[in-house]
């Protein structure tokens, strides 16, 4: 769930990690963590898609 917040908040708000850290009410390290974090869980997911053929 944070992980997806981070993501929709980076990429979408255009927020800073530290702007994302102040909504979470974390450190900015928590959340520059959080993000890569989220980065790699949806990278290796789009990855196992594309090998299923699920993602054009």
């Amino acid at each position: 769930p944070e992980e997806k917040q981070v993501l929709v908040l980076r990429h979408q708000q255009g927020l800073l990690n530290k702007e994302v850290a102040e909504i979470l009410g974390t450190s900015q390290s928590v959340a520059t963590r959080l993000y890569y974090r989220a980065l790699e869980h949806y990278r290796k997911v789009y990855v196992e898609e594309r090998g299923k053929g699920g993602v054009s």
